[in-house]
């Protein structure tokens, strides 16, 4: 069964997730306090780039932004594949 879901997942690739920071609750996502970023791979580009409510910045590749997490201490939430 798990070489199954090795092959599965080999067939997909990640595009787009959503990462919230701040005082995260679900009945606080309206409040300003909680701010949600999106990193985005840019198929045009080949890079990703950070989305948050005011600005876009190019983060590079994928072990930058794997670091970028880890200092914003983000936790992806919301995942989107790409069948390839």
């Amino acid at each position: 069964m798990f070489e199954a879901i090795q092959i599965a997942l080999s067939r997909l690739e990640l595009l787009v997730f959503f990462a919230p920071y701040g005082p995260y609750m679900p009945e606080r996502i309206a409040d300003s306090s909680t701010v949600v970023q999106a990193y985005a791979l840019s198929e045009e580009l080949n890079k990703w780039l950070l989305f948050d409510d005011t600005n876009i910045k190019f983060i590079g590749g994928w072990r930058e932004v794997a670091a970028s997490m880890k200092e914003g201490r983000h936790q992806p939430s919301l995942l989107f594949y790409e069948r390839v």
